[in-house]
């Protein structure tokens, strides 16, 4: 099973080579493709929020999001796409 911390911690070394949104919504599809039986369904919730990005501004998260959510994935957190969303 691929830990949410792990992807939290890649999510963050995404972030400090650069932010760009279509770069990291691609990246998410890469990732999914790549360990699609070895995700949980919380961080598959994680994933295609990311993905979906790239789909229009409405499905957008800002750097400091993106860094929170990291974050919350490197501390386990459950539900980290809702509180994000509350936050708003």
């Amino acid at each position: 099973m691929y830990l949410t911390q792990q992807f939290g911690r890649e999510l963050k070394d995404v972030l400090d080579k650069k932010f760009a949104i279509i770069k990291i919504a691609r990246w998410t599809d890469h990732f999914y493709a790549t360990h699609i039986r070895e995700i949980s369904e919380e961080l598959n919730k994680v994933i295609m929020a990311l993905s979906c990005m790239q789909h229009g501004p409405e499905f957008e998260y800002t750097e400091s999001e993106l860094r929170l959510l990291a974050d919350m994935l490197i501390e386990n957190e459950k539900d980290p796409i809702k509180k994000l969303a509350e936050m708003k």
